[in-house]
């Protein structure tokens, strides 16, 4: 059983919503992006609205498939801030496109184009991106499994970050 529920998670990490290949329209869409409008901000505005059809974001990365936004967002963006971490022109440019997106369409930066923005900023590749998030994603589908074996078998129900009532131990400094 175990290694069936391993094997199931692996292959919805490698799904096209989830796991790391949203990297591999994300990165190539911020690289040209970023170099086809030179960040003149009339460019910018022009290339965004090609992604943009009957006010719905087709941009790689600032959409989600049940909600607008997203939660793990905000957690992102404290994290770096606390740990000093300097905005590149990656993350720059990405937060111009949300904050266009917002005003003409009500939606957000995801966790992947967040994430995106942020290791381009730091120098890797998108190969290395997603190498690294293959990595990311064994432990949580292990979480995962050894905490369903303690649950009855039930539908699947996601739900927002926001309705998850803690009840564990405390925060710890990592």
């Amino acid at each position: 059983r175990a290694q069936s529920a391993v094997n199931a998670g692996l292959a919805a990490a490698d799904s096209t919503l989830y796991g790391h290949a949203p990297y591999q329209k994300i990165i190539p869409w911020l690289k040209k992006a970023m170099e086809t409008t030179g960040l003149n901000e009339i460019n910018i505005n022009n290339y965004i609205e090609r992604f943009i059809i009957n006010g719905k974001v087709l941009i790689p990365g600032f959409f989600r498939p049940i909600v607008i936004e997203d939660e793990r967002v905000v957690f992102l963006r404290t994290l770096a801030k606390e740990r000093g971490m300097q905005k590149g022109a990656y993350e720059l440019f990405s937060e111009y496109v949300e904050k266009y997106i917002q005003i003409d369409c009500g939606y957000n930066i995801n966790a992947g184009g967040y994430a995106a923005a942020v290791l381009l900023d730091n120098g890797l590749s998108c190969e290395q991106v997603v190498t690294l998030n293959s990595v990311l994603v064994t432990p949580g589908i292990i979480g995962c499994y050894i905490d369903a074996l303690n649950h009855d078998e039930t539908p699947l129900l996601p739900l927002r970050c926001g309705d998850v009532i803690y009840e564990g131990p405390e925060n710890r400094c990592l």
